[in-house]
């Protein structure tokens, strides 16, 4: 993205922790002055296998970072005026 002229933060934290999404967004828009995109890449590579052969719990962890990371990242821009989904 930086070849193609694009300015990049990259940011690690954990989506799934309200309090860090909420750092996170404020770190971008203290570096940026505006947010235009998320790339939202969450995940946890060591636990990368075929979802028939993982029980709940893993389940809930693969899982985890995807739809809470989500659901905080929209709640924390909605607080800045704007929102993934909205």
């Amino acid at each position: 993205m930086r070849q193609q002229g694009a300015e990049v933060l990259y940011v690690t934290a954990d989506v799934g922790n309200s309090e860090d999404v909420d750092s996170l967004i404020q770190q971008s828009k203290s570096h940026f002055g505006e947010i235009h995109g998320i790339i939202h890449a969450a995940g946890v590579s060591e636990r990368l296998a075929y979802s028939e052969t993982k029980t709940p719990e893993e389940m809930s962890a693969v899982l985890a970072p995807k739809v809470w990371g989500t659901r905080n990242l929209d709640e924390a821009t909605k607080k800045r005026g704007f929102g993934l989904f909205s």
